[in-house]
């Protein structure tokens, strides 16, 4: 039972983790933006298709982590969530 705790707490770790690197370096590149009003039209454009792009990449990482622990896990709960981790996310978004 401790195996299977400690393999979702590494799970939803990992995932978050991925997160909050996504959010810092969308926050960090928002930072170092040139702040006119011409350009902030820009930076905001720009930073929505980074901030897309995160989501995706971070969604990605997600699907890809699940199919990992679905994969490898021993215990019934873990291979469960991994199974659930990779359920949500839509088809067409997994390679």
């Amino acid at each position: 039972m401790n195996q299977s705790l400690a393999k979702v707490l590494y799970v939803a770790g990992v995932t978050t983790f991925c997160t909050f690197l996504g959010c810092w370096a969308v926050l960090a590149h928002q930072e170092n933006t040139p702040s006119s009003a011409r350009q902030s039209t820009q930076r905001a454009h720009y930073s929505d298709e980074v901030f897309v792009r995160d989501a995706a990449e971070g969604s990605m990482a997600e699907v890809k982590l699940g199919q990992l622990a679905e994969e490898k896990a021993q215990a019934p709960e873990v291979k469960n969530f991994a199974k659930r981790m990779v359920k949500i996310i839509p088809k067409r978004w997994r390679k």
